[in-house]
């Protein structure tokens, strides 16, 4: 099993939360990752400019295409089936500022400058003691939704 950062936005992890079959889609392809993505990985994933971490998915299937728009802001056509181990509201995440020195991207000292970029690219390979630090974090802080939208 591997770990992948995903990267969503308010508008998008909301409308992702509000879909009656979870599917996690992104934008074409640039390089081989997509191939890399097999049955059972974990799916960290990050909201942007809120700067938390929200939510932990497994892949229940094989990549797929489909042009249907799903996500306002973007066609987003490579798409894999998901179901949520973890989902948090945005209000109840995990901020970025907590973790300072807890992941390795994120060394203490450093500032969002150095590990903003980091989190630019989805679906992105996460080294695998960062993903559980993070998937412990997020199963941790309070009011656990386990498995709901």
């Amino acid at each position: 099993m591997d770990y992948w950062l995903t990267v969503f936005n308010e508008v998008t992890w909301r409308q992702f939360r509000e879909m009656p079959s979870k599917i996690c889609a992104y934008s074409e392809p640039r390089g081989g990752r997509f191939a890399k993505i097999e049955m059972d990985d974990r799916l960290i994933c990050y909201i942007s400019r809120k700067m938390v971490w929200a939510g932990v998915l497994r892949v229940t299937g094989d990549r797929f295409r489909d042009q249907s728009r799903i996500y306002e802001g973007g066609n987003f056509p490579i798409r894999f089936p998901v179901e949520p181990l973890i989902v948090r509201d945005i209000d109840d995440a995990v901020p970025m500022s907590s973790l300072e020195g807890r992941l390795t991207f994120f060394p203490p000292g450093s500032t969002s400058k150095s590990w903003a970029p980091y989190l630019q690219k989805s679906p992105k390979k996460l080294f695998a003691p960062d993903a559980e630090a993070l998937i412990s974090m997020i199963e941790e802080k309070g009011g656990e939704q386990r498995g709901h939208s």
